[in-house]
């Protein structure tokens, strides 16, 4: 898993084998979580026409629909990818960060 483009303060997307998983920073008043999705098939397609404008207006709809707040109806709430593929995505984008800290 490789960190391929990030949003600062928005999102990383990241490269796992064949995948794109995009972790969108969100918050909402005083919660604040990432929240970690698999693109689909119809999103990478679009991903790559549209580049990274489009995965910062995916980023934007994930966040705003909240996926993570208790009741809501996000449509991502269930594509939330959790446990070691989390795990795996916050060990990768903490090294990354620490590489790149202090960068241009």
């Amino acid at each position: 898993m490789t960190v391929i483009d990030h949003e600062p303060s928005g999102w990383f997307l990241l490269r796992d084998g064949a995948r794109l998983l995009l972790d969108v920073n969100c918050s909402h008043g005083a919660v604040g979580y990432s929240f970690l999705v698999a693109l689909n098939d119809a999103e990478v397609q679009t991903y790559e026409v549209q580049g990274r404008n489009f995965i910062s207006r995916l980023a934007y709809e994930i966040h705003y629909s909240a996926p993570g707040v208790r009741g809501n109806t996000s449509p991502y709430r269930e594509r939330g990818l959790i446990g070691a593929e989390r795990q795996k995505a916050d060990e990768v984008i903490l090294a990354w960060v620490t590489e790149h800290r202090g960068a241009p």
